[in-house]
This record gives structure tokens, C-alpha cells and sequence, in this order.
């Protein structure tokens, strides 16, 4: 009777394991695979095996345990894990925090931080930030923006160029609109943006538009540049989200390594 609460909590952990690799599956279905949900299914898999394993897992640690070196082994891979969770848990906050659509205007320049076109479509990412740069843009009908992003390997057209016809065909005025195609990264989109605002007078405080998850690294980019900056997040699906939020704390470790 005592080991039936413990076998239901292992059940439901199992269950909880399944559907969470499944959410890091389903990017799969539009041939999204990136090491985002590449670690989340390693991640899940694992904790699967280790619950379904139990009973062999505690008899095997209790063997290593009675070595010394198994408990520095054993006591250094419980610090590892530990600060792997912990550094995922302090990023996840701070991309939390740092997402931001209420922000104030005050005639700064725009900054639409390019994604991936498919040959010459917005991709579902590229389309969320075109939608929040539309959104921003028609409530401040005197803003300026700079649409950045260059042409990848497997794009017929730069990224720039992709949601310059998407919001020209959506209403924007395309005297507002300056491209900036020559960027392969985050910090080539905001260095070579600033470029283009200061060859076109532009003002150089901006309102970067980015997918939310990103709002937080885009910042920590713009500071190492010196741009006086606010972020204004996109929206991600639900099914993308875990994906993308973990492939972006790769970058952000990136960042503080890098920086």
C-alpha cells in the first residue's frame, strides 16, 4: 500500500516528460529543428529514463555512493545539474522580464530585427515581428523605420526586402521605410541599422522589434553598442516558444561569454 502514492507520482512525472517532448517535437512538423528542441527532447528523454529506471537508478547510486570517488562523481554531476537548472531558471526570468509591448514613444527610430524568409515569404517568425512592426508603425504615424536583415544561402531575396513588400502591401508608406540588407546576426542587424540612421539623420534612440524571447539579448547587444534603446516584443506560438526560448539562452551565455 506505501509504494502505491510513489508509483502514481512516477506515473504522472512520466506524463508530464512525454507531453513536454512532444512540445519539443512539434517544431519537427514544419521542419524546425534546432538545438533548442534538440536539448529539450534530450532533456525530457533522460528525466523519462531515469523515472521509468527507478528502482535501478537508486540501487546503482547506492552502489557508486559506498566509493569516495563515486560521491565526488556523484556529488559533482548534482552541482553540474543543479547549475544548469538554476542558470536556465535566472535566463528564463530575465527574457520574461524583458518582454515589453507597452512602451512609451517619444519619436525614436524603428528597428525591425530580421528572420528567416522562405525563398520569398516571411517565415511564421519574420511574419509575428512584421505584424508587431505594423501594429507600432500605424499607431505612430511619424515613425521612422529601418528594416534589417540580409540574404541567406537558402533566400531569393534578403530578409530586409521580404518585409519591405510585406508592409508596403499592407499599407505602410515606404518613404518611412530604409532597408538594411548586408546582416547575418543580431549585432550585424543593430551595428549596420545605426548606419543607416546616421547616413539618413535618422534619430539614433530606437524602439527594436523583435520576437519577445529575443527582446532581452537584442538589449544586451544594443548596450555593447551604445544605443539609447527600448525593446517592443512579437508574439510566438505556443508550440515554438520552448524551442526558441532555449536556443536563445545559448545565445545569451553567447553573449555574456562574448561581450
Amino acid at each position: 500500500m506505501e509504494r502505491k502514492p510513489i508509483e502514481m507520482i512516477r506515473k504522472i512525472l512520466k506524463v508530464i516528460c512525454a507531453v513536454c517532448f512532444c512540445w519539443f517535437l512539434l517544431p519537427l512538423s514544419h521542419f524546425i529543428l534546432n538545438i533548442g528542441n534538440i536539448t529539450g527532447m534530450a532533456v525530457f528523454a533522460a528525466f523519462y529514463f531515469c523515472i521509468d529506471r527507478y528502482e535501478q537508478m537508486k540501487k546503482w547510486l547506492k552502489e557508486k555512493w559506498a566509493f569516495v570517488l563515486g560521491k565526488i562523481l556523484i556529488t559533482v554531476c548534482v552541482l553540474f545539474l543543479t547549475g544548469i537548472f538554476v542558470t536556465a531558471g535566472v535566463l528564463s526570468v530575465k527574457m520574461l522580464s524583458s518582454f515589453n509591448t507597452a512602451q512609451e514613444y517619444n519619436g525614436e527610430t524603428v528597428i525591425v530585427l530580421g528572420c528567416e524568409v522562405r525563398k520569398n515569404t516571411p517565415s511564421r517568425m519574420l511574419t509575428e515581428r512584421l505584424r508587431a512592426a505594423y501594429a507600432f508603425l500605424t499607431d505612430h504615424s511619424d515613425a521612422k523605420c529601418v528594416l534589417s536583415g540580409g540574404q541567406g544561402s537558402n533566400e531569393n531575396i534578403s530578409e530586409a526586402e521580404a518585409m519591405y513588400v510585406w508592409l508596403t502591401e499592407n499599407g505602410i508608406d515606404a518613404e518611412r521605410l530604409y532597408l538594411e540588407d548586408r546582416s547575418t546576426s543580431t549585432k550585424e542587424n543593430l551595428a549596420f541599422s545605426q548606419e543607416v540612421i546616421d547616413k539618413n539623420g535618422l534619430n539614433p534612440d530606437v524602439v527594436i522589434i523583435t520576437s519577445g524571447f529575443h527582446e532581452y539579448r537584442a538589449g544586451l547587444i544594443a548596450d555593447t553598442l551604445g544605443m539609447n534603446h527600448k525593446g517592443y516584443g512579437s508574439h510566438t506560438a505556443w508550440w515554438l516558444m520552448p524551442t526558441f526560448a532555449v536556443r536563445e539562452m545559448y545565445g545569451i551565455l553567447y553573449q555574456y561569454v562574448t561581450q
